[in-house]
């Protein structure tokens, strides 16, 4: 990449500076995968979860979210941040964080029991790993 000899721009008739560019397609080409991967979606319907924790200011969210994956395991599908909110009524130090959780398993419709079970686990993992507790 480079600007354009001024004596090719008066020969343009430019006097705007020109950029040339040379670009290596096959090696952009090269990155791209030769086939898409399908996965198949499954047959069986999604549980979706909110849950509200109280956590000290500086625990970033990517470590909560990486204690949620973990511990929800094959069947946590997804999670998502939908409020945070700092104040007051909770502490200087201290945020609150509410997630979406989106549980579905490829091989059969999960029950509350086993739902219950998973969310058990999320929480004491929080506590234990990110000092977060269940907002109240």
């Amino acid at each position: 990449m480079g600007e354009i000899h001024p004596n090719l721009q008066q020969q343009l008739d430019t006097t705007e500076p020109l950029i040339a560019v040379e670009l290596d397609t096959q090696a952009l080409l090269d990155l791209v995968p030769d086939q898409t991967a399908f996965v198949p979606f499954s047959l069986f319907p999604p549980v979706r979860r909110d849950l509200s924790v109280v956590a000290p200011l500086l625990t970033p969210y990517e470590m909560i979210a990486r204690t949620l994956r973990a511990a929800g395991g094959k069947d946590l599908e997804s999670v998502s941040l939908i409020d945070l909110y700092q104040g007051e009524k909770i502490g200087a130090d201290r945020k609150s964080l509410t997630v979406t959780l989106l549980f579905r398993n490829k091989e059969k419709t999960l029950a509350d029991a086993d739902i219950e079970k998973i969310m058990q686990k999320i929480i004491s993992d929080l506590e234990k790993k990110c000092e977060a507790t269940l907002r109240k």
